[in-house]
């Protein structure tokens, strides 16, 4: 997002303990920033085909279906790297997306 010249639409779908440092780093880039806690699968399917990107910030994951939801609505998958994250795994073997190392190198 640091790399962006425009202003993005950032839409943070689900809950986690890094929601809010994902909120306060896209509005602290100029970004707006709408949250999405529950929302039904159909929202989701909508909000992520409307998406350029999907941004996938778990550091334990296993078959990622929500990886591959983005990828097949399309949407390019930026994921965050460990070594429990198979997401990664997926990503690697369809040689589609970008596995960074840090909430702050996928901005």
């Amino acid at each position: 997002m640091r790399l962006v010249r425009r202003r993005l639409k950032v839409a943070v779908v689900g809950d986690g303990h890094l929601r809010d440092a994902v909120r306060s780093l896209a509005e602290s880039l100029d970004h707006s920033a709408s949250l999405f806690f529950r929302v039904p699968e159909k929202e989701k399917r909508r909000i992520l085909a409307q998406s350029v990107y999907y941004l996938h910030l778990s550091t334990a994951e296993g078959f990622s279906i929500s990886t591959l939801e983005a990828i097949a609505l399309g949407a390019y998958p930026i994921l965050l790297a460990s070594e429990y994250n198979a997401a990664v795994e997926l990503i690697k073997s369809l040689e589609y997306g970008t596995a960074v190392s840090s909430l702050r190198e996928a901005a």
